[in-house]
């Protein structure tokens, strides 16, 4: 229900991204820190013993390396992916924007397209929830996508009413 998954670096977003963002990345050395920072390789909760033992991150960055940690030995009937990355942490609404649809695509791309056992979780925007609303209405329609991830962090409480447009879209496209 909750298999993690993310880019090992903006390089693989690359062709989800338009010129501008590809250029701005590079010019401003911009890193997906995300997965490194958020997953402490000695912290017990990072990952399986099976896991630790197999080279590379803790949390799968490609197709190849998810079927073999997860879906090769669990042969699960569905598994949803939750891509989490920290991208939400840089300031720029517009950039915000920009990845989380490329991750969304990357998700369809790289994952979502090679098995049909495979469901994601949407991402957003955190910082615009009109951009937030219009990643749910781009692509909130596929129904390999079955929610919308918010993570923990946000400017303003998930449960203010500012937010309430974007779980009146996740609802309009029957997702969680």
């Amino acid at each position: 229900c909750d298999v993690h998954c993310a880019p090992a670096s903006y390089d693989a977003l690359f062709p989800y991204l338009s010129d501008y963002w590809r250029q701005y990345i590079q010019e401003a050395g911009v890193r997906l820190t995300g997965v490194a920072h958020a997953y402490p390789p000695g912290a017990p909760t990072t990952a399986s013993a099976a896991v630790r033992e197999l080279a590379g991150t803790p949390v799968p960055d490609s197709y190849g390396a998810l079927k073999e940690r997860v879906l090769d030995g669990a042969d699960p009937r569905f598994a949803v992916l939750n891509c989490l990355t920290g991208f939400e942490t840089h300031r720029n609404a517009h950039f915000s924007a920009a990845v989380a649809g490329a991750i969304n695509d990357w998700l369809v791309g790289e994952f979502l397209s090679r098995d049909d056992r495979l469901r994601a979780s949407l991402v957003v925007s955190t910082i615009s929830v009109q951009d937030a609303v219009a990643e749910i209405g781009r692509i909130g329609g596929d129904p390999r996508f079955v929610q919308v991830l918010l993570p923990v962090r946000s400017d303003v409480p998930w449960g203010n009413k500012a937010n309430h447009p974007i779980f009146e879209a996740a609802r309009e496209q029957g997702l969680q």
